[in-house]
């Protein structure tokens, strides 16, 4: 009697960790049921950097059958552009060059001539260096950069779906600005060097895995690197997919809906995947 309770109480226990430490498929989209929910909605993973952004099948299907979107953002919001630029700016009046030497600033204004949309370093000196980066992302894929985001924001506006944030630009900026100054300058310096070089490699990377939809590698990858975004993750990722869960919640609840954020938040122990699931909700990953 014992050996059987024993085998049992094993067999639950394998049971139990079967079902709370569910492994991470490797799939962009993901449909989320049960737990009361009356319909399905999805959550798709998204890449901001790509020339081609136009949505699989599957996806825009997952798409249709939603009633509403949300996005880490509204890109919607009139005022959203404005206060974006007031914080983009170095704060305490600083510029860049006051964290270089003369002869690294004169070398970065080099590295970058000619790849900034017709502006130079001088011109952008109290801009965060993390936006300069992002203003070479065009540079970078040599062709017109395009956004997931903005396909699924445009689809929504055609098909007159209503558009949700799932936080406010303050909130997103709050959190690349957990990253020091002093690492952003070190960063875009070491990216800006041989015509971009190392920049192209970890962006054609990182666009490889995401079109082969391995969400796991780009987390490996992203927790591998040792740039500031990789110190940065819990701020980035964990302390923001916590925060957008009640909103997400809420949305499901009220009508079926479809979420469009950066792939990275998918995975991981508090990842939006795993967050959902320990909520009580079923999530499977969509493959056709």
């Amino acid at each position: 009697m014992k050996t059987k309770i024993n085998l049992f109480s094993l067999f639950l226990f394998l049971l139990i960790q079967a079902i709370v430490a569910q492994p991470t498929e490797n799939s962009l989209l993901w449909k989320v049921s049960g737990n009361g929910l009356t319909s399905d909605s999805y959550l798709f993973g998204t890449i901001h950097a790509t020339c081609d952004a136009s949505l699989p099948e599957r996806v825009r299907n997952a798409f249709d059958q939603t009633e509403q979107l949300a996005l880490e953002m509204d890109l919607g919001d009139e005022t959203m552009q404005v206060k974006m630029m007031q914080l983009m700016l170095i704060p305490d009046e600083k510029v860049i060059s006051d964290y270089l030497s003369e002869e690294e600033f004169n070398q970065l204004s080099k590295n970058l001539e000619g790849k900034l949309m017709g502006m130079n370093l001088q011109m952008m000196q109290n801009i965060k260096p993390l936006f300069i980066n992002m203003m070479l992302i065009p540079s970078v894929l040599g062709c017109p950069q395009q956004a997931y985001d903005m396909t699924l924001f445009q689809l929504a506006q055609s098909n007159q779906k209503p558009i949700i944030g799932l936080e406010e630009v303050e909130d997103q900026m709050a959190a690349l600005d957990d990253i020091p100054i002093e690492d952003q300058v070190k960063e875009l310096l070491a990216y800006s060097e041989n015509d971009l070089k190392k920049y192209r490699e970890e962006l054609e990377k990182l666009m490889y895995l995401y079109e082969e939809e391995n969400i796991t590698a780009m987390m490996k990858t992203m927790e591998e690197d040792e740039g500031s975004f990789a110190g940065s993750s819990a701020a980035l990722l964990d302390e923001r997919n916590i925060s957008w869960i009640p909103v997400i919640e809420k949305m499901m609840q009220e009508k079926p809906s479809f979420f469009g954020f950066g792939a990275l938040h998918l995975p991981g122990e508090k990842g939006v995947i795993q967050l959902l699931r320990d909520k009580g909700y079923t999530v499977e990953a969509v493959f056709n």
